[in-house]
Parts: structure tokens; C-alpha cells; sequence
């Protein structure tokens, strides 16, 4: 049994994990050679798709291990995952 603001925390730390694969290949691509910026569009999906299946696997462990506050963890965990999300994306279309 883990207490509230712990699980809480925990949720926020699972959200930014599950941000890194995005993160990776958005810079990746922007470093990357002409092949790498061509297929964009493919490593974006698939990075998205990479972080559904983390975020995925932790909501279903902190499920098994936590489950008297799993509504705790899984909000603030897709709440950190939405704003690092739309952070990222406010901050490198900034103009």
C-alpha cells in the first residue's frame, strides 16, 4: 500500500518516461541526415506508438502492485504525458 502523494509522484515520473521516446526521435531526426528527416512522419508515429505501449505496461504493473491507488497514479501519469506532450510541441513551434 503506497501512500497518495507518493503514488502520485510516481505517476508523474511514468508520465515523462513514457514522453522519452518522442522526445528521443524528435531530436534524433533533427540531427540526423536527409534519410532520417524523409521518414519523419514514420518515426513520429512510431515513437507515439513506442510510448503507448510503456505507458501501457506501467499503468498495468502499478495496476497489479497499487491497485488501492491507481486512479491516483493513472491521472497524474496521463496528465504528464498530455502536457509534456503539448509543452514540447508549443515550445519548438514557437515563432
Amino acid at each position: 500500500m503506497l501512500p497518495s502523494v507518493l503514488t502520485g509522484v510516481l505517476g508523474f515520473f511514468c508520465g515523462l518516461v513514457g514522453f522519452a521516446p518522442v522526445l528521443f526521435v524528435r531530436y534524433q531526426v533533427k540531427r540526423g541526415h536527409s534519410l532520417a528527416r524523409r521518414h519523419a512522419i514514420s518515426f513520429g508515429v512510431a515513437s507515439i506508438g513506442v510510448s503507448l505501449v510503456i505507458l501501457i505496461a506501467l499503468l498495468l504493473l502499478a495496476r497489479h502492485f497499487a491497485a488501492d491507488t491507481f486512479t491516483i497514479f493513472t491521472i497524474a501519469l496521463i496528465v504528464t504525458f498530455l502536457v509534456a506532450n503539448t509543452g514540447y510541441a508549443v515550445w519548438e513551434n514557437r515563432r
